[in-house]
């Protein structure tokens, strides 16, 4: 599954959550997320497949921002 969604376009890094139990990507925008959700789910039918938004963090000690929320796609095995 991260090789899979390593080589998504856009992709800009692929984990594991905590517990294994699922891998995402982040991508910059929620454009890119959804078509990467888009051509996982034709590709790989059988996984669960979900493309939405990580919240903005605040601004740090230094007053500089975070960069805007993230948009991942999600990918684990369907039960």
């Amino acid at each position: 599954m991260l090789a899979a969604l390593r080589a998504l376009p856009g992709a800009r890094l692929a984990r594991l959550s905590g517990s294994g139990a699922t891998c995402f990507a982040l991508f910059d925008d929620a454009a890119a997320a959804a078509a990467a959700a888009r051509r996982l789910a034709t590709a790989h039918p059988s996984w669960w497949i979900e493309a939405g938004l990580a919240p903005v963090t605040p601004a740090s000690r230094t007053g500089s921002r975070a960069p805007a929320g993230a948009a991942s796609a999600a990918a684990g095995p369907r039960a």
